[in-house]
């Protein structure tokens, strides 16, 4: 396995950043400590810290993206919107769960532009191919509509709902889907 490239490293450094200081942007100098680089160095790969945070945002909505394809493949568009919206409950659901908390927070933070920017480009795809694979509008925005509240509602820390209940809901809407 090849070893993360310096930029990678650096972007490693702010989602740690993000996640051990919660979700106010850290400093240039904080990320650099933390990847061990200076400051200078960080800004070699980055000319901003609007640029960093604009990179690691764009690797996370490129990782969902590849998470959504992957499932997608497997089990049609609607099931993967679905299922992706539900974080696991393994210890990597908890960390992916912090992370977007975090990275969601840093776009209300953000000045309107490119930060939310790329989350609305990566809806407006899968809203696109829930379209294709559905041939009821109406029900291709309910899926994305519900799968779009199931994951804020993790992400607000809202209650769980019931699994039985979310599971029959599910079903309900790939059985319609079909």
């Amino acid at each position: 396995m090849s070893r993360p490239s310096k930029r990678d490293h650096i972007l490693d450094a702010l989602e740690d950043e993000l996640l051990d200081a919660g979700p106010e942007a850290p400093s240039l100098e904080a990320v650099a400590a933390r990847a061990a680089v200076s400051k200078g160095g960080v800004l070699y790969h980055f000319p901003s810290k609007d640029a960093l945070l604009e990179a690691l945002l764009r690797r996370w909505a490129a990782r969902a993206e590849a998470e959504l394809e992957a499932a997608a493949d497997a089990h049609g568009v609607a099931a993967a919107w679905l299922d992706i919206s539900s974080p696991s409950r393994s210890s990597e659901g908890d960390r992916d769960l912090r992370v977007a908390r975090s990275l969601a927070a840093l776009i209300r933070s953000s000045p309107a532009g490119t930060l939310a920017d790329v989350i609305a480009e990566l809806a407006e795809r899968w809203r696109q191919r829930l379209e294709l694979e559905i041939d009821d509008p109406v029900l291709a925005e309910t899926i994305r509509l519900v799968g779009d509240g199931i994951y804020y509602a993790h992400l607000v820390g809202a209650p769980a709902p019931d699994p039985e209940l979310l599971r029959k809901v599910r079903e309900r809407l790939l059985k319609d889907a079909r």
